[in-house]
């Protein structure tokens, strides 16, 4: 179950959804105050950040209202495409507007360098 007795996501698990297909990410992790949101990709034309994507997210994980103070959402991208890995607007454009995706507004965005462990 990825919610407590509060209703809030559980710390300190990892969470990756069983549908292969999970729009907008990959996995989470509550650390704290900080909700973490990962998406790995072997891209090397970079990903579309969309305002729109992002709060119908935290919508269907009831991550709205403040609930967790720190967004972060990490794009995790292999070695050979960091240098030259971007982030462009999509649909809903960015950044959103605050005064009706105010979750999506102040979420940090993230581009870090991952690698495999062999």
């Amino acid at each position: 179950m990825i919610m407590d007795d509060s209703g809030r996501i559980r710390e300190g698990v990892y969470f990756k959804p069983v549908q292969t297909n999970f729009a907008t990410m990959d996995s989470l992790l509550l650390l704290g105050d900080t909700l973490h949101f990962f998406q790995m990709t072997v891209s090397r034309e970079g990903k579309t950040v969309s305002s729109d994507g992002l709060t119908t997210l935290y919508n269907r994980l009831g991550v709205t209202d403040r609930r967790y103070k720190h967004l972060q959402f990490y794009f995790v991208v292999p070695p050979d495409a960091f240098k030259s890995f971007t982030l462009s607007r999509g649909k809903g454009s960015w950044p959103p507007d605050s005064s009706t995706q105010s979750d999506a507004a102040r979420t940090s965005l993230c581009v870090m360098e991952g690698y495999v462990l062999k």
